[in-house]
């Protein structure tokens, strides 16, 4: 059984580039974390290793909710979604330092990114906004696995123009192919690949300068 889900001020994507994203991750029973979309706004953007982060936590709802008030979706809090804000305020400064790169990381809360939102944001430098916008969970038997949307975007330092967005699909719970033998939580490791996914991209288009084009990561966590 799949179970669509969405959050509760959602910006729409192509269905057609979900559609593929989910049959990727679910007939291929692939857990890991992937690329689906990136694309530059503007050209000729000169590197920077000065980015301050905002992360907006967003309240799921279920296809079969009927009410924005409805409860948030057990599933994904299971597996540590709200835990994605506290985690990132801990292990994104340390993680910046280690590469050589300086920012403020920031929670905001079910925050209505408008364009006029956007702009009250505005700091002395470029700032990367990440939310995760819907996803959907898998559901057989005692097995659980979701997949969340994550989207990347980077504004220049007014919050009026945006210079690059990504969009990459992320993996929490039962592995598809595994099942219960291996389970993915919201925890440092997990923080750590989601940042690695969006900054590498971004080295990849020129935006931010990292060793090799690769995070180093800290001592005790690995990319999967």
């Amino acid at each position: 059984m799949q179970v669509n889900i969405n959050r509760s001020q959602i910006y729409r994507f192509s269905s057609i580039v979900m559609s593929v994203t989910f049959i990727a991750f679910f007939i291929s029973g692939c857990a890991k974390s992937n690329l689906v979309h990136s694309q530059m706004h503007v050209t000729g953007v000169p590197k920077t290793s000065n980015i301050n982060i905002y992360y907006i936590e967003r309240n799921f709802l279920s296809s079969t909710d009927r009410a924005k008030l409805s409860p948030t979706n057990k599933t994904v809090t299971k597996f540590g979604y709200f835990e994605i804000g506290s985690e990132l305020l801990e292990v994104g400064p340390k993680l910046f330092d280690l590469n050589g790169l300086t920012g403020n990381f920031q929670l905001l809360s079910n925050l209505n990114i408008a364009p006029d939102t956007v702009s009250k944001l505005a700091t002395s430098s470029e700032f990367l906004v990440l939310e995760f916008t819907h996803g959907r969970i898998h559901k057989q038997d005692l097995v659980e696995s979701i997949v969340l949307m994550l989207k990347a975007t980077l504004y220049d330092e007014t919050g009026t123009k945006r210079i690059w967005s990504g969009l990459f699909g992320m993996h929490l719970g039962n592995d598809p192919a595994l099942g219960l033998l291996k389970t993915t939580r919201v925890d440092q490791k997990f923080i750590q690949n989601l940042l690695a996914l969006v900054l590498e991209e971004m080295a990849k288009k020129q935006l931010v300068e990292l060793p090799n084009g690769k995070l180093v990561l800290a001592e005790n966590s690995s990319k999967p």
